[in-house]
């Protein structure tokens, strides 16, 4: 298992009941790959320097994330089906 760090681009008319519910989902997807959601930080809505989807800002989500690396290339294709996301980044953080 190896450490990644997730980071989401919602849009910034997200309610709270739907990040909430969001989170939930990552937490279920990750789950499903045989992972662990290691923390969560909101780190709020961020304007953007260029349109993304013609959105000028968005509700930054960071997720702290243990996965088997071959879970980890899988996981960018299930956030391609999801409408809520603008942008996501799967990083591997360093030992």
């Amino acid at each position: 298992m190896a450490k990644y760090e997730l980071v989401v681009i919602l849009d910034s008319k997200t309610t709270p009941v739907k990040k909430k519910a969001f989170e939930e989902k990552i937490s279920k997807i990750v789950t499903v790959f045989e992972g662990k959601v290691l923390s969560t930080l909101d780190w709020g809505i961020k304007e953007f320097v260029y349109p993304i989807k013609k959105k000028d800002s968005g509700l930054f989500l960071i997720f702290t994330l243990e996965l088997d690396p071959k879970a980890a290339k899988q996981l960018p294709s299930k956030f391609k089906l999801e409408e809520d996301i603008l942008r996501h980044l799967l990083i591997k953080l360093e030992k």
